[in-house]
């Protein structure tokens, strides 16, 4: 028996209902989610708005750029209100993304250029629009709503570059027994063609890799209110470098999970078994950053004695810079060294390579520890330092390798300008008288 679509989505807003989402009959189109998301910023952040200070808040967070969308979806941002007092705000909950209010919408209606677009299913966090489902009917492959997404963004003047459209952050596809999720991103990186190559797209799966294929199953699995933060705010990734989103892959999920999992409860050694370009970096990248407690109590203990900074492209693992931290047992200085050694290398064509002398200055400036900076390659923070930046040990904060910018001579400048100037105005003058023997209009 056909099921129909519009079935389809009867039955998963019944099961997205039965994970606790409140399904809003009541938002069908642009300025019905707008209205909600009013109600649910100004909840949020203790503040009553004016219509004035919500139309240019809403012109200041809508973005047709989908990085800058995805950052202040997960950052405190500053408003000015129309009194200049200033407003710290955040669009939901970073803190608890549990915390927040979960909704389910149906067939929303977008206005194009020249048409309208109806989206199948919507999942609202805080009354920000974070997830599109598509549904088509068992027997037409999930792809063909692939292609219908990519559609809707080529569209001119479409919902995901001018309204609230422009945060959603994933992308799930499903016929009932395929269902497949990706990443939103900027167009260089969102393409599809006949011949299915496009950005990745993953099948969910269990923790012993089997798929989960089905949207009843994978709703349980990946759409659960806490998971489905989760998945947002922890197992996605901001590429800075090249403005992109990505959705670490499930095995990677897991594997994190349980790095932190092992840590948090003390329960040992462990290990992690990853081929070769399924990911490592981007899985240790990912655990390090949620692991920041375990940072912390490191320089709270005094254990951390050094940060060294490698250069880009050493191993032949990764491309990326690496790090070193040296731990000390008993460490007496009460500050941490750092040293950038990131621009010091020989460039080879595939791999860069350290020099004799590049490692000799690296130990010599570890054993020595100088007491004074070393420009633009060591220096020993203290503590406070470190603690006065979130306890961040990022070393271009502290062991800047910027050239410094030459200082200006401002007077001397403006004293060029005004010669400069008088140089033109008495140019202008001769050249008029010129012009006015030979009874031509002058120059202004």
């Amino acid at each position: 028996m056909k099921v129909s679509e519009r079935q389809l989505e009867d039955e998963l807003i019944e099961k997205l209902e039965g994970l606790k989402y409140v399904f809003r009959a009541d938002i069908y189109d642009r300025a019905t989610l707008e209205r909600n998301l009013r109600e649910k910023f100004e909840a949020l952040n203790r503040v009553s708005l004016t219509d004035a200070e919500f139309q240019r808040l809403l012109e200041e967070l809508v973005t047709p750029d989908v990085f800058t969308a995805a950052e202040t979806l997960r950052n405190r941002n500053a408003f000015a209100r129309d009194d200049g007092t200033p407003l710290n705000y955040t669009l939901v909950n970073i803190s608890d993304w549990c915390k927040n209010d979960f909704e389910v919408v149906r067939q929303l209606r977008i206005n194009t250029d020249y048409s309208h677009h109806r989206y199948d299913v919507l999942l609202l966090i805080n009354g920000i629009p974070v997830v599109q489902i598509e549904l088509k009917t068992l027997g037409i492959n999930p792809r063909r709503a692939i292609e219908q997404v990519v559609e809707y963004k080529n569209d001119a003047g479409n919902g995901y570059t001018r309204t609230l459209l422009c945060f959603i952050q994933l992308f799930i596809v499903s016929n009932r027994d395929s269902t497949y999720y990706f990443a939103n991103n900027n167009v260089r990186h969102f393409a599809f063609n006949a011949e299915e190559r496009f950005l990745p797209i993953y099948q969910y799966a269990a923790p012993d890799n089997s798929k989960i294929n089905g949207i009843d199953a994978f709703a349980d699995a990946f759409l659960a209110k806490c998971t489905l933060g989760q998945m947002i705010s922890r197992y996605m990734v901001l590429v800075q470098s090249e403005q992109k989103l990505l959705m670490m892959r499930p095995y990677q999920i897991y594997a994190v999970k349980n790095i932190v999992e092992c840590i948090d409860k003390n329960l040992g050694n462990g290990y992690i078994w990853h081929t070769t370009g399924s990911g490592k970096t981007l899985t240790s990248f990912k655990a390090s950053t949620l692991l920041k407690a375990i940072r912390i109590k490191l320089l709270k203990d005094g254990h951390i004695d050094t940060v060294i900074g490698l250069p880009p492209n050493l191993f032949y693992s990764t491309g990326i810079p690496v790090c070193i931290l040296v731990l000390k047992k008993c460490k007496k200085p009460d500050d941490v060294l750092f040293i950038n050694a990131a621009e010091r290398f020989t460039k080879g064509k595939r791999q860069n390579q350290l020099s004799d002398a590049d490692i000799e200055r690296i130990v010599s400036t570890y054993q020595q520890r100088p007491e004074n900076p070393v420009e633009q390659y060591a220096r020993r923070v203290p503590m406070q330092e470190i603690v006065d930046n979130d306890y961040n040990l990022n070393i271009s904060r502290y062991v800047s390798t910027a050239e410094t910018e030459k200082e200006i001579d401002l007077k001397a400048v403006r004293a060029d300008l005004v010669n400069i100037e008088n140089d033109i105005h008495d140019a202008k003058n001769r050249h008029n008288k010129f012009l006015e023997e030979l009874k031509l209009p002058l120059l202004p």
